[in-house]
């Protein structure tokens, strides 16, 4: 509270002070003062000018670099996916099972070369290391329990969807031969399952929402990326 209010004390005196003395500058060399006005206002007008051409530049030259950067990442991976397309089609019959088997041997190898470095690192880390892993590793668990009760709950949709397709295929055909007005003669599906079937689809549905919106965050080396960072660097251009 002190050292706000000798803040504010000081701030008027200043303000004071130079009020006083401008003041004073004015009435005694009117002239002098109206080139110092002048020039101050041309000084603010070019600011008023610039800076927005200066932030401008600014944006564009971050995003040609981040285009030149994305081109280069499309450019090798692109070249990379041609080198690979290469090599498997020149591959045929036993070398082909070798070089598939070599790959599966070195994704194994790589995958436990991974894990036991992971478990050297848990070793020789801290307990905030210790901890990220250990949330990691839940979060994993978890992705994989949801992905099995994902499959889980399409192949009961399935079989209850082929079940109900049974029953109105029944239901019909029952309608044709029998009297229609006779409701005991046909096989009615229990609410049960419809309540079932109704949830399942309410479910499915939710994942695949959630899916489609993580889905939307694409990789840096795409076509689709490079060019709609190309569209954004000439919108920035034009502006």
């Amino acid at each position: 509270n002190k050292l706000k209010a000798f803040m504010i004390s000081h701030t008027k005196r200043l303000t004071s002070r130079v009020v006083r003395n401008t003041t004073v500058f004015a009435v005694k060399h009117p002239k002098r003062f109206r080139r110092r006005v002048r020039k101050i206002l041309d000084v603010v007008r070019w600011v008023k000018y610039l800076a927005p051409l200066i932030g401008t530049g600014n944006k564009l030259k971050g995003n040609i670099g981040d285009l030149i950067k994305k081109y280069q990442q499309h450019r090798e991976a692109k070249i990379a996916l041609g080198i690979r397309k290469l090599t498997r089609s020149k591959l045929k019959g036993e070398e082909l099972l070798l070089h598939t088997t070599l790959q599966i041997q070195s994704a194994y190898r790589s995958r436990q070369a991974r894990r036991a470095a992971r478990v050297f690192a848990i070793m020789q880390s801290d307990k905030k290391r210790k901890t990220a892993l250990l949330m990691q590793r839940v979060a994993r668990t978890q992705i994989a329990k949801t992905r099995t009760n994902m499959k889980k709950k399409e192949h009961e949709l399935g079989d209850l969807e082929k079940f109900v397709k049974e029953k109105e295929k029944h239901v019909s055909i029952s309608k044709m031969i029998l009297n229609p007005s006779d409701d005991e003669n046909f096989i009615m599906i229990p609410e049960r399952l419809m309540a079932r079937l109704i949830i399942l689809r309410v479910d499915l549905y939710e994942i695949e929402r959630v899916k489609r919106l993580q889905k939307q965050l694409l990789r840096p080396n795409t076509t689709f990326a490079l060019n709609w960072k190309i569209a954004f660097v000439v919108a920035v251009a034009i502006e």
